[in-house]
């Protein structure tokens, strides 16, 4: 077994530990790994954290809380699946659509994307709950729209290609502003270093606060 199969959940846990995080954005195949950061804070604090002075509800002497419990921060859309429809997202598998790609780019991935796989032909209703273009729908379009769509396909209202074609002017509506904005950083490299230059001080400054008193509570 390799080394770092036990290690890295450990090496994730300390990355979110060293900056005292209360809310992590996972996915949520994620959710699982953050308990770990979880258990590690709370035994952390249970040996280490200060005595406050007060009693916990079952009578023990309740101790500070330096390390937060990491809470998992999830959005509706919880699971991007591929285009493929077998996995999630993933560039080795090939099945993405990049925030920067232009609008010929993205539907030329879309047009071919797996859809349900009982809609052979346009008049056969489809189930919209398992379709992956439905689902990308929930993350890209708006309630009004994704209502509207799940009548269409579960009618045999639209084809999956007419489906589709929505979806990339939603797409489209949410990743203009993307690439405006990541244009006008390519153009001025100063302000992306300035913002990391910046990042990196906060972060710097925060981890070495976090080191200094978890050596001095620990005796190193």
């Amino acid at each position: 077994m390799n080394a770092g199969l036990l290690n890295y959940p450990v090496l994730q846990a300390a990355d979110i530990l060293l900056y005292r995080a209360d809310v992590v954005p996972v996915g949520e195949d994620q959710v699982q790994h953050l308990e770990l950061s979880r258990v590690c804070a709370r035994r952390w604090n249970s040996l280490f954290g200060r005595l406050t002075g007060n009693k916990t509800e079952d009578g023990a002497d309740e101790r500070e809380q330096f390390f937060p419990e990491p809470e998992p921060l999830l959005t509706p859309t919880r699971r991007i699946m591929g285009l493929d429809g077998k996995s999630k997202m993933s560039k080795s598998m090939g099945n993405t659509i990049g925030l920067l790609e232009t609008r010929e780019e993205i539907w030329n991935k879309l047009r071919p994307a797996v859809t349900d796989p009982k809609r052979i032909k346009k008049t056969d209703p489809g189930t919209p709950e398992v379709c992956n273009i439905y689902h990308l729908h929930k993350a890209f379009s708006p309630v009004a729209t994704v209502e509207h769509v799940a009548v269409q396909c579960s009618t045999a209202g639209w084809g999956c290609i007419d489906c589709k074609k929505v979806l990339a002017e939603s797409m489209e509506q949410e990743l203009v502003p993307i690439r405006t904005r990541a244009a006008e950083l390519a153009a001025t490299p100063k302000l992306i270093d300035d913002a990391l230059g910046a990042g990196a001080e906060r972060c710097s400054k925060l981890a070495r606060e976090t080191m200094d008193v978890t050596r001095d509570r620990m005796g190193f």
